[in-house]
């Protein structure tokens, strides 16, 4: 076998980044937050009968340090809880999602010096060139900060897809680390 027949294994990258190794990278006050969140989250999901998974994805990970915020996904898997679709528009549909995202959010940062920013967070919009409640601008966005100013934003994207992030992250192929999963 020659030089041009051999094969050579071309290494895939991890696109799932190790929890330890993400939280040694960023600032304490931002580990401090997260590692709340992860536990709150755990508690709040178990009392309400779900499960999901909240995943950390975007420039957090890949870019240098000091960040804007770190975007975080909170991926639920389907529950008898969730908002029923019935005749609802997608607009409306996405903003009572958003709606119960939010209550989610609110309980799981319960209890920490972490609070909704409203002035910060969007809610769905219609995309206003087609002025119809089938075609979004944006499926919304929930901000949350500390109280005391310490860390960067927490924000959370809103996605209208369900399931976990072996579902879709993996797939799009973008580096992901994830905080917390109740299975």
């Amino acid at each position: 076998m020659g030089k041009m027949d051999q094969q050579v294994e071309i290494e895939k990258p991890q696109l799932q980044v190790d929890l330890e190794t993400y939280l040694s990278k960023i600032p304490e006050a931002d580990k401090n937050h997260l590692r709340s969140l992860a536990d709150n989250f755990q508690k709040v999901m178990k009392k309400q009968g779900r499960s999901g998974s909240l995943v950390i994805v975007g420039g957090s990970i890949t870019k240098p340090w000091p960040r804007k915020d770190i975007d975080i996904l909170l991926l639920r898997n389907r529950s008898p809880q969730d908002v029923p679709r019935g005749d609802r528009t997608i607009y409306k549909y996405t903003l009572a999602e958003y709606e119960e995202l939010k209550n989610i959010i609110e309980k799981i940062a319960a209890n920490t010096d972490l609070k909704i920013d409203n002035e910060h967070s969007v809610e769905p919009l219609i995309d206003e060139e087609f002025g119809s409640e089938t075609i979004l601008r944006h499926d919304g966005n929930i901000v949350i900060k500390s109280d005391a100013d310490k860390g960067i934003p927490l924000e959370f994207v809103s996605m209208s897809k369900r399931g976990s992030y072996r579902d879709g992250l993996i797939q799009g192929g973008k580096p992901f680390v994830v905080l917390a999963e109740n299975l």
